[in-house]
């Protein structure tokens, strides 16, 4: 089985149309256009992760969870990961952002991270988890009905100061000393999670 996308070629740069949009990043937030062939007989969905394992978190990070693609469908629209391919059926997993729907590259300064798109075939119409489902389940739970895979790597590296996050989950760019408290003065720095724990 082989994947393509329109959006990013194997080992090359990221786009910003990738590229998360929050945490001081100013990306389009928008899931890349796939397609694939090759698909073996017998597959009856796809499922696709994609997956930063240079995240500086014991398990990686994982961007976009969604299992339940119908086997006849052979490509995913750009954008199609804010929700228009569960029309179809398909299913949004957990991501590590906390969400139900794709979220891009957003790596603390540094070199540059690894984004690992791995779409499944598999021989199961259905896998039978739902919306709570995390990536690693995901990729779990499919191993009894995997009938290919088939990988694309994509890179984005963060350039300036790392973005910080308030405690309302908006992104704010600079010092966080000079974002006001709940007291009224200036926050703590020590006290606000740099971007380093939100890939």
């Amino acid at each position: 089985m082989k994947v393509q996308s329109t959006t990013f070629r194997q080992g090359e740069a990221i786009p910003e149309t990738m590229v998360f949009n929050g945490m001081g990043r100013t990306g389009e937030n928008r899931s890349p256009q796939l397609s694939w062939s090759d698909v073996p007989d017998g597959t009856k969905s796809f499922a696709v992760v994609i997956h930063d394992p240079d995240a500086p978190t014991s398990g990686g990070f994982y961007h976009w969870v969604l299992f339940n693609i119908p086997g006849d469908v052979r490509e995913l629209a750009l954008g199609a990961g804010t929700g228009e391919i569960e029309k179809t059926g398909a299913v949004h997993g957990h991501t590590d952002f906390g969400t139900h729907e794709y979220g891009g590259p957003c790596p603390p300064p540094g070199p540059a991270h690894h984004y690992n798109l791995t779409l499944y075939a598999l021989g199961t119409d259905r896998l039978p988890l739902d919306g709570t489902t995390t990536g690693a389940k995901l990729e779990f739970m499919t191993i009894a009905h995997r009938l290919a895979t088939a990988h694309l790597t994509g890179l984005y590296k963060s350039e300036g100061p790392a973005p910080v996050v308030d405690k309302t989950g908006r992104g704010i760019v600079g010092d966080p000393s000079d974002v006001p408290s709940d007291e009224g003065g200036t926050s703590d720095a020590s006290n606000w999670p740099h971007e380093d724990v939100k890939p």
